[in-house]
């Protein structure tokens, strides 16, 4: 048993290495203990989406659809290091909504829709009626490399413009490469660097330290 929960460790630490997360991860342990000292990005996505071309996933059979609360339960299931069930359940109270992607009736992928602030434990700001904040993108491992996540934002930009949102904004924290890559694809740039501070109980605090024309 102690054996198997070594090894569960020791992959994910490999899998920090090959996603380029090993600084965010040592950024996490910190934090842990009580000094959390984060960079990070205010961007904005899809600047221009008259240019922007995505291409589909190589999947049959799947579709692209909000989720509703009875799907909350099976979200929580797919990653086990991710938010609560109650705190999915606390996102949906607040106004919050995912859209994800299912594949023969099973949910691969998804990422949530804050119409109201860039709610961020980084950073907040409220948001005006045209604007959206788009957080917790997130794959299942098994369908990865597959262009999923690119496809199922696009989309989201879709819908969301549909609805008269022409502005969408995210966070990614300085040290994920792999999320900057990702956004990189999508005709995103920074509009905001800022830093997080909180040490040990004091109040947490954010300075934007620079802003991009």
């Amino acid at each position: 048993m102690a054996a198997d929960v070594l090894g569960y460790r020791f992959n994910r630490l490999i899998n920090k290495f090959r996603y380029g997360l090993f600084l965010e991860y040592l950024q996490s342990r910190l934090t842990k203990l009580g000094c959390e000292i984060t960079p990070f990005y205010v961007i904005r996505e899809a600047v221009d989406r008259t240019r922007l071309k995505v291409d589909e996933p190589s999947l049959e059979g799947y579709t692209c659809e909000f989720l509703d609360s009875i799907e909350m339960e099976k979200i929580s299931a797919i990653r086990g290091d991710g938010p609560s069930l109650e705190e999915l359940r606390s996102r949906r109270a607040k106004g919050n909504r995912c859209f994800g992607m299912r594949y023969h009736d099973e949910i691969i992928a998804f990422n949530w829709i804050d119409s109201q602030e860039i709610s961020s434990g980084l950073f907040r700001q409220p948001l005006k009626n045209n604007e959206a904040y788009l957080f917790d993108m997130y794959t299942d491992k098994r369908f990865r490399g597959k262009n999923i996540a690119p496809y199922l934002r696009y989309r989201t930009y879709q819908v969301l413009t549909a609805e008269g949102k022409n502005c969408f904004y995210s966070i990614s924290n300085f040290f994920n490469k792999a999320s900057l890559k990702f956004k990189k694809k999508l005709d995103s740039k920074p509009v905001k660097f800022g830093i997080f501070f909180r040490f040990f109980r004091k109040p947490s605090r954010s300075w934007i330290l620079k802003k991009y024309r």
